[in-house]
């Protein structure tokens, strides 16, 4: 649960260390990205239908996201999914993306740090904006009746050196939740439960601020960051 006293009164709950100036419909307004807001709702007003996105209950069939992708309600992935540089992920509060084990012939990243697994991996940037009562949720597949889940891969920030900003996201049943490699941006309010390492971090720059790291093999891992991690919660992990 995220501390109030760490929260400016704003209609999404982002934390404090993200905010740099006022916040317009949950996005952080200053001098920097002022433009890119102007930039995404008008896009999102205006270009949105025209891109690939994915709308409730679909399937993701294309491999490679350029431009603005938009994904919301059930997205169901099969196969690695890569946001190439100078795209735009955003990803709608109350999104469910699925992780299902990867389908025969379906694409692999050449990422270095991807796994044999489903991965999704951005270049370019990812706006993941949840909410308290709408939480992004990650997760794998139903295997069986009983309720649990497949594994899958993680999320990887590559080289994205735009700023990433993930918030009221939920991670679970990954391989590595989120792994970030010479990326930055800010991830905070944020849930890594059960997965085999939470959120992996190396020569990156983030602000990691009131997340819980829950039952993890690892909960957190980094190497050479000057990233600032305040005010989590870790607990029942194999280390960390």
């Amino acid at each position: 649960m995220v501390s109030s006293h760490y929260l400016d009164n704003n209609r999404e709950g982002i934390p404090r260390f993200l905010l740099r100036g006022k916040v317009k419909n949950g996005i952080i307004m200053n001098k920097r990205n002022f433009t890119d807001y102007a930039r995404v709702s008008l896009a999102c007003l205006l270009v949105l239908p025209m891109f690939p996105g994915c709308r409730p209950g679909s399937s993701v069939e294309s491999t490679i996201g350029m431009g603005m992708i938009q994904w919301e309600g059930i997205v169901r992935l099969e196969q690695d999914f890569e946001v190439r540089p100078g795209a735009l992920l955003y990803i709608q509060p109350g999104t469910i993306i699925e992780c299902w084990p990867p389908k025969e012939g379906g694409y692999v990243s050449t990422n270095d740090h991807a796994s044999p697994l489903v991965d999704i991996i951005v270049y370019g940037r990812i706006l993941s904006r949840g909410s308290s009562n709408a939480p992004i949720i990650f997760r794998g597949a139903l295997k069986d009746e009983s309720g649990g889940r497949s594994k899958w891969g993680g999320l990887i920030c590559s080289r994205s050196h735009e700023e990433n900003i993930i918030t009221y996201n939920r991670f679970t049943q990954a391989t590595v939740a989120l792994k970030c490699e010479f990326s930055s941006g800010g991830v905070g309010a944020c849930y890594f439960e059960n997965n085999d390492i939470g959120m992996s971090l190396a020569q990156s720059h983030f602000k990691i601020f009131d997340n819980s790291f829950l039952g993890n093999g690892i909960g957190l891992s980094y190497i050479d960051c000057p990233s600032q991690v305040v005010v989590n919660l870790f607990e029942g992990n194999g280390i960390g």
